[in-house]
């Protein structure tokens, strides 16, 4: 499940998945800084440098709706995991 961040925040800053899987998520960092993908929902963490791409896994999960975010931005910027029955 790749996403990207830039300068602009998460691209895209939604993605679903079905309950139950593990999932792997792939973030690629074009952004001009280090970043750090992470989620206390789902329970990960991972600096990421600039222009590399980090992979992250999370799961089996429950249906319902799970944030991801850029925790090195001043901006705040966040996505979502919507995560629902097959």
């Amino acid at each position: 499940m790749p996403i990207t961040l830039t300068d602009s925040g998460f691209l895209p800053n939604e993605l679903t998945a079905f309950a139950g899987k593990k999932l792997n998520i792939r973030m690629t960092n074009i952004s001009s800084r280090v970043a750090e993908l992470e989620s206390y929902d789902m329970k990960f963490e991972k600096i990421t440098p600039q222009g590399k791409t980090v992979s992250v896994f999370a799961g089996p999960l429950r249906p319902g709706k799970y944030r991801f975010f850029d925790d090195y931005s001043l901006s705040g910027y966040s996505g979502w995991l919507t995560v629902r029955e097959e």
